[in-house]
């Protein structure tokens, strides 16, 4: 079944997907979110795209049923790749380990039950268009996923999953193939670089969806793949996810934490801007119930009643950390802010730290000089970007980043 191919009646025309388009599809695929509303992203950008003959459109899109829309993306995928290089030959290993991190990652149980049990959830593939040729499992994988990370194994688990793996395996896209391509290509991302490494691993390993011992298998190549990021900072597999409110903090913690001795690409810590604090809640009560890692979520002074509403319902491998005051920017040393500001407006007008006035906050503050020099509208992005790319040492770490620091830290050790 895994080599199978699309189940599809009438006569097929499509535009070929392009290298650079089927990089980033898979990009895509591997970014960290429900992994079934980004593989239904993926498939409907590649059939409304390029499709031609039947015609796709958002419109008619869950008109046709999950095999469908699996094997017609495949069908193009594996298509586009054998007219790039007609010698890539298939192999579906690094299919399977891709989705067994996933399922580390995932609880496919819970996300699948929203699925199949709800009518009215936008972005997923339409419970009635589930077909019995959309399974297949391999149920001692399952089993020992979900009791490792104590997940109760209820009578209807197992089906669930079946359907979750089938996504990626029973019309699989030839990555294998596409890989290949990107070994004499140059400048292919560092995920890219990841994949090649692992689709040779999975090779070594002759992995197959029907054997006694996959479980074990799996668990070998992802304890190989863990070495490989610790090594290569390739970022996964994730072991820690960070909820934060923007991207302030999305693209300063990482800084912060590498000049206190924690690499968030070497240690599979992502963090997600939740864009807002009133999505945090949201957010957080959507991956409670489907993800595994253990979720670290920090929230600005002014969130109490967001933070007493995730307090209610927060896991126990789970932490919530309320800033004492005011917000992330509020947490910036203004020794260097300045030294910051300076280095990149040094020739507009500088700033003197007497100018920043902590009394109102800082951003209210940051905003007021920004237009008094000159220097255009305030952008909390480019303002971080600006802090991060002049953060030397641990010098520049405030009494508070240290203790949130000191949190992540915490949560890395397993638990007893």
């Amino acid at each position: 079944m895994l080599q199978g191919k699309p189940d599809i009646n009438s006569e097929i025309s499509f535009k070929p997907m392009s290298y650079d388009e089927l990089s980033i599809s898979l990009e895509r695929l591997q970014r960290f979110n429900n992994p079934f509303r980004r593989h239904d992203r993926v498939c409907r950008e590649i059939l409304i795209k390029h499709l031609i003959v039947p015609k796709i459109s958002l419109k008619n899109y869950h008109e046709f049923s999950f095999g469908e829309i699996n094997s017609l993306a495949q069908f193009i995928w594996n298509q586009s790749v054998q007219m790039l290089n007609q010698d890539c030959a298939e192999n579906y290993g690094i299919n399977l380990y891709l989705l067994y991190e996933e399922m580390k990652e995932f609880y496919a149980g819970e996300i699948l039950r929203k699925i199949i049990f709800s009518e009215n959830i936008s972005g997923y593939t339409k419970p009635a268009n589930f077909a019995e040729s959309d399974f297949i499992y391999n149920e001692a994988v399952i089993k020992n996923i979900f009791e490792e990370n104590g997940i109760n194994i209820k009578n209807d688990n197992y089906g669930l999953a079946e359907i979750y793996i089938s996504a990626g395996m029973n019309y699989p896209i030839n990555i294998d193939g596409f890989l290949k391509i990107a070994e004499t290509r140059e400048n292919v991302s560092k995920n890219t670089k990841r994949l090649i490494w692992l689709n040779k691993q999975t090779k070594k390993a002759a992995l197959n969806i029907n054997s006694k011992d996959l479980y074990n298998e799996l668990e070998k190549l992802y304890n190989l793949a863990e070495n490989y990021r610790k090594n290569f900072s390739s970022g996964k597999p994730v072991k820690l996810l960070i909820l934060v409110e923007g991207a302030t903090e999305e693209i300063l913690l990482p800084v912060f934490a590498s000049v206190a001795g924690i690499e968030f690409d070497k240690n599979g810590i992502e963090v997600l801007a939740s864009g807002g604090k009133n999505q945090v809640a949201k957010i957080y009560s959507e991956i409670r119930e489907e993800v595994n890692l253990p979720v670290f979520i920090i929230l600005d002074a002014d969130a109490e009643e967001i933070a007493a509403e995730i307090k209610e319902n927060i896991r126990p491998q789970d932490r919530l950390y309320v800033l004492s005051a005011g917000e992330f920017e509020d947490l910036l040393p203004d020794n260097l802010i300045c030294r910051a500001v300076n280095s990149y407006y040094g020739h507009t007008g500088k700033i003197k730290q007497e100018e920043i006035n902590t009394s109102c906050g800082k951003t209210h503050s940051l905003v007021e000089v920004w237009k008094q020099k000159g220097f255009g509208g305030f952008k909390k992005a480019e303002f971080a970007r600006i802090i991060a790319e002049n953060i030397k040492d641990s010098a520049d770490l405030s009494e508070e980043m240290k203790k949130i620091i000191l949190n992540i830290k915490e949560m890395q050790k397993p638990s007893c």
